[in-house]
């Protein structure tokens, strides 16, 4: 590369520097192209450790230690690549990539006066545990020579936080701003960073009884029991006011309309005769 100055200008203010077609054709400014390529990679190991139902328990626990890479995870048909000339740019951790995953299950008949009207009591209950999901940092200045809105910034340190917050969930000083707004990305990796991990328990319990031809059925089921907070990712966007921010919570996936996930109570009677 050559140390004139007046190249250096002219890659800093020239917005064709990264159209090609563009000295063919000066009034060419924006061509698109398709590829059928693609890249996914997972390896994972899997580990169960389960009782069946004997002295009346039973459970069973599952860990997964996984690893899920490609250039980018929508699934529609319609990918679109930073950077087409160098698709590697965008190799990383995929969206729903979770590096541990475990969870655990367990039921408990009591045998205390189980043939009796006063008996038949079962407890249950589901815990989860999971790593956070991959956050790909952007900057909220464009790149002038492709119109792209989510180019990444410069990385300088690990953005890994010892004690992430609410109000930080990562080191925001580690990232800087590309100083060429014109041709060069920024080196941040894509889905570099992760976002807060999940833990949440939800038991049941529930009363059979059976009186002659009646028999019923109490059931109290609490999702999430301890109250736990279950924080989404913060916001991504460097030069956002709000960078680095957690301002939701993760919806409720026992049910699509309950909200978020604070705590949940339901008591249901069933009646067979």
């Amino acid at each position: 590369m050559t140390s004139d100055p007046v190249y250096r200008d002219y890659r800093l203010t020239d917005q064709n520097v990264n159209r090609p077609f563009a000295k063919v054709s000066p009034a060419l400014r924006t061509v698109g192209a398709l590829s059928s390529t693609g890249y996914v990679e997972y390896n994972g190991l899997l580990l169960k450790f389960q009782r069946r139902s004997a002295n009346h328990i039973s459970f069973m626990n599952s860990y997964t230690f996984g690893r899920a890479i490609d250039l980018n995870s929508d699934n529609d048909g319609t990918v679109t690549l930073t950077d087409i000339f160098h698709p590697e740019y965008n190799r990383g951790p995929a969206d729903s990539d979770v590096t541990h995953t475990f969870s655990s299950n367990w039921i408990y008949e009591m045998p205390w006066a189980a043939q009796h009207p006063w008996g038949g009591w079962q407890l249950s209950g589901i815990m989860y545990l999971r790593s956070g999901l991959p956050i790909t940092i952007t900057q909220s200045q464009s790149m002038l020579s492709t119109g792209l809105t989510n180019n990444r910034p410069n990385t300088i340190c690990d953005p890994v936080s010892s004690s992430p917050t609410i109000a930080q969930g990562f080191n925001t000083s580690c990232f800087q701003q590309v100083a060429d707004t014109t041709g060069t990305f920024g080196n941040t990796g894509r889905n570099s960073v992760r976002g807060p991990g999940q833990f949440n328990i939800d038991a049941s319990v529930i009363k059979n009884t059976k009186i002659g031809p009646v028999a019923s059925e109490i059931r109290i089921e609490v999702f999430n029991l301890l109250n736990h907070a279950q924080f989404a990712n913060p916001n991504a966007q460097f030069g956002n006011s709000a960078f680095g921010t957690i301002s939701a919570m993760l919806a409720n996936p026992s049910c699509a309309l309950c909200g978020t996930t604070e705590r949940q109570m339901q008591l249901a009677v069933k009646l067979k005769f």
